[in-house]
């Protein structure tokens, strides 16, 4: 009698772990994440050097960006982001341009700071273009120009210029000169 009740109880052990199996071995994959370009303008002639942040951090070592400085491309994930513009004044700085701007997969983002502080014109400028890599050929390059118009505290984008590069010269066939 014990020898079949020991038989018995071993033979209902391995049930017992067959049915409490821990099948834990799903892999949940993270999405890879994907990511845009970004490149930062002062382009305030008047505005003092500023930090750049993004949500509240530096964004890419973006401190102490004087005007005319422009930094090289870099990568960001994609997401919105509350860019802030921070000029660096004696005694303490002040945020002077924010702005939400959302970041889409393989897009290039050039964010200038444009106008003047003595006008209050100061904005942030944002024009994108598609990344599309160049062919591997030589002698070729893409040239982007942004036609711009500032009057009386706003900026325009205007149409797309139209570039032609034919024997070495450069035209510009739809160039608008407006006057003020």
């Amino acid at each position: 009698m014990r020898r079949t009740k020991a038989l018995l109880a071993c033979s209902i052990l391995p049930l017992f772990l067959f049915g409490c199996s821990d099948d834990d071995d799903d892999v949940v994959q993270e999405p890879t994440p994907e990511f845009a370009n970004v490149r930062v303008v002062h382009a305030a002639s008047d505005a003092p050097m500023v930090n750049v942040t993004a949500n509240d951090a530096i964004l890419n070592s973006l401190e102490n960006v004087d005007y005319q400085v422009a930094s090289s491309r870099f990568e960001v994930e994609t997401g919105t982001y509350d860019i802030g513009v921070t000029g660096i004044l004696p005694g303490e700085n002040a945020e002077v341009l924010q702005a939400d701007v959302t970041l889409e997969a393989d897009m290039n983002y050039d964010i200038f700071a444009v106008g003047n502080v003595a006008d209050e014109s100061l904005s942030l400028l944002t024009v994108t273009s598609t990344k599309q890599p160049l062919k591997p050929v030589m002698r070729k390059f893409r040239l982007y120009m942004q036609h711009l118009w500032h009057r009386r505290s706003t900026f325009m984008l205007l149409p797309p210029i139209q570039t032609s590069l034919r024997n070495n010269h450069l035209s510009l066939l739809n160039l608008l000169i407006l006057q003020t």
